[in-house]
């Protein structure tokens, strides 16, 4: 008998050419269905609820797959984990119905852009962080951040060709101070290929000043070319959560009141 699982994935991009499985290109994707193949003996087709880029970084992605193989799903999360490379890492598993589909039955995405900005790049964190090293207007920053924040059928930031079905709505868009740590969270209910990075990279220029929050307003509208707000590089970014309306249990990968305390330490 047919069963469903899910898997809360943690993994590093930085190694990989995004989650999604492409031709001559290691991926996550192809990690986990090589594993999974390694326990079960055969193929199994996974999806996964985002498309993360090249060097984008996951704390809580969530991906789904169908099997008759009987293991618990905390067997499932130790069996892959004993062969997965040590940058991606089963955090959790569930049972869900068959129909679970992680990617349009999600009601939100949250992401992350973290940046560092002190005079001088970080030796150990130069693949997970975006350094800036003049100091950025934090207030000038989290109100551009806000005008993000609504329905959209004119995605803020997505590709200009990009026409949707039904709009995009923003629910959350901080900006956080942590010492030398500066992060843009966005929590949306869909996402756009680039878009947080070109929000990240709008929202820094306008903490440098050279940007205006009316500006980045008139940016993210579309009433200027997204050009001049150039996507910061992926490594910086993160994949929080994936959240569900009451197909997955509490994912384990933080509550929204414990934001900060994932935030490095000075």
């Amino acid at each position: 008998m047919q069963r469903r699982l899910a898997l809360v994935l943690e993994y590093q991009g930085a190694r990989y050419g995004g989650y999604q499985v492409q031709p001559g290109t290691r991926t996550v994707q192809g990690e986990i269905e090589k594993a999974l193949e390694r326990l079960l003996g055969t193929h199994v087709k996974t999806h996964g609820a985002g498309r993360t880029d090249a060097g984008t970084h996951a704390l809580g992605q969530v991906v789904a797959f169908t099997t008759e193989a009987r293991y618990a799903p905390e067997t499932f999360a130790r069996a892959l984990n004993a062969t997965l490379p040590p940058d991606i890492r089963v955090q959790a598993g569930y049972d869900v119905d068959l129909r679970f589909d992680p990617r349009r039955g999600a009601c939100s995405r949250t992401y992350r852009y973290l940046v560092l900005n002190r005079p001088r790049p970080s030796a150990l964190w130069r693949e997970f962080s975006h350094h800036v090293p003049k100091l950025l207007d934090l207030d000038a920053m989290a109100a551009a951040a806000r005008r993000l924040v609504g329905e959209h059928w004119r995605p803020p930031f997505a590709p200009p060709d990009r026409r949707p079905r039904r709009p995009q709505r923003v629910l959350r868009a901080d900006v956080l101070r942590r010492g030398p740590w500066v992060a843009l969270e966005v929590v949306a209910t869909s996402f756009y290929l680039h878009q947080v990075r070109r929000m990240a990279g709008g929202i820094v220029q306008v903490g440098l000043g050279r940007l205006s929050v009316e500006g980045f307003a008139a940016l993210a509208a579309g009433d200027e070319h997204p050009g001049r707000a150039s996507a910061l590089p992926a490594r910086g970014l993160y994949l929080v959560r994936v959240s569900y309306p009451d197909s997955l249990p509490a994912q384990g990968n933080e509550k929204e009141e414990d934001y900060q305390e994932w935030l490095p330490q000075r």
